[in-house]
């Protein structure tokens, strides 16, 4: 499997990738708004860094780097640990590394199996309202100009 590393303050945040198996014909891609609010756990600073977007690419990988991002830039990744976990049921990987984790310092989740590109994107909007960072990804590229009103579900079905 690819691995990328990022070190921040706490330590290591590490993100495995491996392959879809079948292949899976449903695409994705998800915006990242830099400028929103991050709310109260998501440090803007390494909002900042994080891409534009995740994907086009298969739907359980785009699902796992964005919610990856999330873990990568919470202020304490173990409250986003406990949401994930409530709604896990066996897909992808995740794995953040702090202080506060068990095992050494290492939590791994997995991620719910995604089944369509809105499923990724109504997971991340209930994801993000956890978070209290509104608007933080769209199916829609962000202007920093604009202010995106409009929910993830609402902007991939025209609303």
């Amino acid at each position: 499997p690819l691995q990328r590393k990022q070190k921040y303050s706490d330590g290591f945040a590490l993100l495995y990738i491996s392959p879809d198996y079948p292949p899976s014909p449903l695409l994705v891609c998800v915006y990242v708004n830099k400028h929103g609010d991050p709310g109260p756990h998501l440090d803007r600073k390494l909002l900042l860094q994080l891409p534009d977007h995740f994907g086009p690419g298969p739907v359980n990988t785009v699902l796992q780097h964005a919610v990856q991002a999330c873990v990568d830039c919470a202020f304490q990744p173990k409250a986003l640990f406990s949401f994930l976990q409530s709604q896990s049921d066996g897909g992808e990987i995740i794995r953040g590394q702090s202080a506060s984790c068990s095992y050494g310092g290492i939590h791994y989740v997995k991620l719910p199996t995604a089944s369509s590109a809105s499923f990724v994107l109504r997971f991340l909007e209930t994801l993000c309202h956890h978070l209290h960072c509104e608007n933080l990804f769209s199916s829609q590229p962000f202007s920093p100009l604009t202010t995106n009103t409009h929910t993830l579900y609402e902007k991939m079905n025209g609303g």
